[in-house]
């Protein structure tokens, strides 16, 4: 779910990623759609953290939480899924995305809500060098899912997801 133009590298080093265009993106990383490659974002380490913001659309959210969970469930996995999606339940219920997502066996820990205005993110220019990068308080609540095949991830999932609160929240404070 990314794009070369949102990508950095990380410690210099390439960090796999979701992509609509592998063809072009593969030599930044970027190794096709989640849906049919999500087990190509598997590096061959011992345990593979993901994280995931979809598009905003109900359907891709609902194909990334069915094809997220049977990837947790495989065999061998050990991997960890941090998944920022929007909450949309102001328009009604729970929709489908969020709710397939919460009733995942692999959820650890409680999902962590962040109502509108008290979290912020950066605007999707990473590709822009530029001093001051343009903060955005977003509009709409988010929720944030830890899921995870790695048998420790529940012991530290009040830590992970405090820590991603506190960043969410330290946007906010700076923009």
């Amino acid at each position: 779910f990314a794009s070369p133009l949102n990508h950095q590298l990380v410690a210099a080093r390439r960090v796999d990623f979701g992509t609509a265009f592998a063809d072009t993106d593969a030599p930044f990383g970027g190794v096709g759609p989640f849906e049919t490659h999500a087990d190509a974002l598997y590096s061959g380490s011992p345990h593979t953290l993901l994280l995931l913001n979809p598009p905003f659309g109900p359907r891709e959210m609902l194909a990334m939480a069915h094809r997220l969970e049977r990837t947790l469930a495989r065999d061998g996995s050990a991997a960890s899924a941090l998944v920022v999606v929007p909450s949309l339940e102001a328009r009604g219920g729970t929709p489908p995305h969020l709710a397939a997502l919460e009733a995942s066996p692999h959820l650890v820990g409680e999902p962590l809500r962040l109502g509108a205005g008290e979290h912020a993110y950066v605007d999707g220019r990473a590709h822009r060098m530029t001093r001051r990068k343009t903060i955005r308080a977003a509009r709409h609540e988010s929720v944030v899912l830890l899921l995870s095949s790695h048998p420790a991830a529940r012991g530290a999932a009040g830590a992970v997801l405090g820590a991603v609160r506190d960043a969410f929240r330290s946007a906010v404070d700076s923009g």
